[in-house]
């Protein structure tokens, strides 16, 4: 996918991309649509590391995600062990979805995913 033309994959630090280009004090102007992703996929640290706070609920963050969409665009994002694993798993899935809702994300799901070689399911926010 890296020689397909279509795409376009950065290799730098996303916080400081997404808040530089889309945050509150960015230079980026809606008419600047080519600047526009379709899909942002976020696998970041897990969201029980100590980066949490920054990562999933900085609202300048999650709302640079908002603002670097074009208006069908997709943003996805790793958010920890499902609530319906074994051990009970992650009580964050409502922080998460509050956090993205707050910006304007209208649409939201979780999807629980129990294949990708975790211990437990793990949950993503579509």
């Amino acid at each position: 996918c890296f020689d397909d033309k279509r795409a376009k994959v950065h290799f730098e630090d996303a916080f400081k991309y997404f808040i530089d280009r889309y945050g509150g004090n960015s230079t980026w102007s809606e008419q600047d649509d080519e600047e526009l992703f379709d899909v942002i996929i976020m696998d970041a640290c897990d969201p029980t590391d100590e980066f949490v706070d920054k990562l999933y609920k900085s609202s300048l963050f999650v709302q640079s995600f908002y603002n670097a969409l074009n208006e069908d665009g997709v943003f996805i994002a790793q958010i920890g062990r499902s609530p319906y694993g074994v051990d009970g798993g992650n009580d964050e899935t409502s922080v998460f979805k509050n956090a993205f809702r707050d910006v304007g994300f209208k649409s939201m799901h979780i999807y629980d995913e129990g294949h990708a070689l975790f211990d437990l399911p793990w949950s993503y926010l579509i």
